[in-house]
């Protein structure tokens, strides 16, 4: 008698520190993600505004200096010059990028006009997050810079893909510590 009390007392045990510890993972995950997402949404809101700053200030823009800004943060840079592209933007862009960046700024113009009206003498950014029709998740920057013959725009992506596959590891190893108790 004692002995079935005991394994159905070390059952019960076992089934609740396993519910406890699934919980608790659960909840790292939850946290982690959204704390891992939330750091590289500030950094990248820093980055644009850090860019358009920097464009504010220079006079001339070169190839190698764009090229050594977007390798240094995985970022995809599309600049518009009186929303024509520069032609920068079809030699160093996959063209998926390009069209997607083209797009997002159509899409986005009425707001960056209707900003340009009320602060016509300042530059100012919009920062969000967007997922693409093909299900492909982005932090967009789109700045937009007065010139003295117009403005400059430009269009920041960084694909998510690398945090994503940071989170899905996470994700398996957590399922296996899971799946090891």
């Amino acid at each position: 008698m004692f002995h079935k009390a005991r394994r159905r007392l070390t059952l019960l045990f076992t089934t609740v520190c396993c519910i406890i510890l699934t919980v608790m993972t659960f909840l790292y995950l939850y946290l982690s993600t959204r704390n891992l997402l939330d750091n590289e949404f500030t950094s990248f809101e820093s980055n644009v505004s850090s860019y358009v700053t920097n464009f504010e200030s220079r006079t001339v823009i070169s190839y190698d200096w764009l090229a050594k800004l977007e390798n240094s943060q995985q970022y995809r840079l599309f600049l518009y010059d009186n929303n024509s592209p520069f032609l920068y933007n079809t030699i160093a862009q996959d063209q998926a990028y390009t069209e997607l960046a083209a797009n997002l700024l159509q899409l986005y113009d009425n707001q960056l006009k209707e900003y340009a009206v009320n602060h016509p003498f300042s530059s100012y950014h919009l920062d969000f997050a967007y997922q693409s029709k093909e299900g492909l998740n982005y932090y967009i920057g789109i700045g937009r810079i007065p010139r003295s013959n117009g403005f400059l725009t430009l269009v920041v992506l960084y694909p998510l893909d690398n945090i994503y596959h940071q989170l899905h590891r996470l994700y398996l190893q957590s399922a296996g510590i899971i799946i090891a108790t």
